[in-house]
Order: structure tokens, then sequence, then C-alpha cells
């Protein structure tokens, strides 16, 4: 297994993601609870994955309160605001039902249609999920 232990607070970041796409879902939710404005550029081709992935990540977020927003190839997440429940639509793209239920861990009530979907990439991802929430 692997442990992370990070500083006590969250601080934004502004990088480049081009190589590593398949992180940015959970780096966005991971930017929610960060302080100040985190920037994730070069993901254009995002777009063009099993979901429109840069679009579903605003609209899904925005739906809790999240100030998301789409920049020149990229995204512009502000961290730190009151988040509250909402429905998050994962388009049957793995990727945001995993981002979407890890937030779900900081906010109650939030609901992920079509959980189930993660079993394309990772079948046992709730239960490791589980084991890492106190």
């Amino acid at each position: 297994g692997v442990t992370l232990q990070g500083p006590k607070v969250l601080r934004s970041v502004d990088v480049d993601m081009n190589a590593m796409t398949d992180v940015v879902p959970s780096l966005a939710i991971a930017a929610l609870f960060a302080k100040g404005t985190t920037t994730l550029r070069r993901i254009a081709h995002m777009q063009y994955k099993e979901c429109r992935r840069i679009d579903v990540l605003c609209s899904e977020l925005q739906k809790t309160g999240a100030v998301i927003s789409k920049i020149d190839g990229g995204l512009s997440i502000q961290g730190q605001v009151s988040l509250t429940a909402a429905r998050c639509e994962t388009y049957r793209d793995h990727r945001m039902a995993m981002a979407f239920s890890i937030l779900g861990t900081q906010i109650p009530g939030l609901e992920v249609v079509n959980p189930a979907c993660v079993k394309k990439t990772f079948p046992s991802f709730y239960e490791t999920l589980l084991a890492c929430v106190p």
C-alpha cells in the first residue's frame, strides 16, 4: 500500500498536466480544498475521452457550489469555497465516478450517478476507498 501525508493546509498549484491528464479529475477535487486558485494547464485533449471531461468537471462541480471554470486549454479552480451536496452525473466515465466519489467523502449527501462504471478500470475502487476513509 501507499500512505500519503501532506501539510495541514493544502496550497493551490499552477501546473502543466498534459502528460498526466488521467490525474486531473482527482487533482481538481483536491484543489477544491486548497488555499488559493489552482490552474491546470494543457488538458484540452481531455474533451475527447469517455466524456467531455473538462465540461463535465465544470458542470458537475458547479452543482456543489465549486468555483471552477474553463480557461484556455485548462481549468481554474478556486479553493476553500463552501460546498454542498448535489447529484453528480458521471456520464458512465470511470474517472468522473472515482473523482466524485472521493469528493463524496467530504460532502455528506453527495450523490454519484452510476458509480459502478468504475469497474472498467478499478473494480475494487469502493472497497479501497472505504478502507482509506476514517
